[in-house]
């Protein structure tokens, strides 16, 4: 019961994120000023919360660079999704910024021996197509941009599907190998720590170029997802530990997902079509095969 628990909070704290993100910009904040003072406000809590965290991820040299590299790459993640979303199309972020699932998934079967059988390959391959037919818009259908190459896009894509799958797994690995040395309030907040300085060198870049001008609102849009964003990933941690990574990973991504487009079609009247509630019906079915 207890990895439900954290399994639903993981979920619903991400949602929460998501939805923020979308709220940041409905008000016209700008996101990189939001995000760096997102990463700041949950870096600081976890810091309160868990002052001794450098020393306890710095006695374990591979946890350490496992979190530097997190920590930049949760802020380049976050561009290179605006760039996909720009320059290919926000139904290809979404689709292979959940598709990377497999990744993890993969690995954890491989690599760490996790049990797979045809009833939770089943349920990967329908969490899969859900993803499809969730993002699919017939009138709007997902396409390559005339503004950028093929090339350039596929590079794009590829990216970012590879980047967010390659998060995931140091996730599973970091749980695996580190978590019975390492508290799990500790290691998120090394991560945010370099995420808000990469943060902060990039907003103080563009307001001393003039690029952009300081925004005081941006401190309350970063506040009201950062002490969320802190949680996501401890409860992410904990979920690991009660559930083996080829169950988490499809089960956590499909489950966001099918919350966060729920939230469209309630809080802001988004139309679903056939193939969107076929989605979502395929994302609960694939849920109930994986558990």
């Amino acid at each position: 019961m207890t990895g439900y628990i954290y399994l639903s909070l993981t979920i619903l704290t991400t949602a929460w994120i998501t939805i923020g993100l979308r709220e940041l910009k409905r008000w016209d904040i700008r996101l990189l000023q939001a995000i760096t003072w997102n990463y700041i406000a949950a870096a600081s809590f976890g810091a309160i919360r868990s002052p001794q965290s450098f020393s306890s991820v710095a006695s374990e040299p591979i946890a350490l660079y496992t979190a530097l590299y997190l920590g930049l790459a949760f802020i380049t993640l976050f561009f290179l999704m605006g760039l996909v979303a720009q320059k290919v199309g926000l139904g290809y972020m979404t689709i292979f910024t959940k598709m990377s699932m497999v990744i993890p998934t993969i690995f954890a079967w491989l690599y760490y021996h996790e049990d797979m059988n045809i009833i939770k390959g089943l349920g990967i391959i329908l969490a899969m197509t859900s993803v499809v037919l969730i993002n699919y818009r017939p009138n709007a259908p997902i396409q390559l941009s005339n503004k950028s190459s093929n090339r350039y896009s596929v590079l794009l894509i590829v990216f970012l599907f590879v980047g967010s799958g390659i998060n995931d797994l140091l996730f599973k690995i970091f749980n695996t190998e580190y978590s019975d040395t390492i508290s799990n309030t500790d290691f998120p907040v090394v991560i945010f720590t370099v995420a808000a300085i990469v943060g902060i060198i990039a907003c103080t870049y563009q307001i001393v170029t003039g690029k952009a001008g300081f925004e005081y609102k941006a401190i309350f849009g970063g506040l009201v997802i950062g002490v969320p964003n802190y949680f996501s990933i401890f409860f992410l941690v904990e979920s690991l530990e009660h559930f083996p990574g080829t169950v988490f990973f499809p089960v956590n991504n499909i489950a966001l997902l099918a919350v966060t487009a729920l939230a469209g079609l309630t809080l802001y009247k988004e139309h679903f079509n056939l193939y969107n509630f076929a989605g979502l019906v395929l994302a609960v079915l694939s849920v109930l095969l994986l558990v």
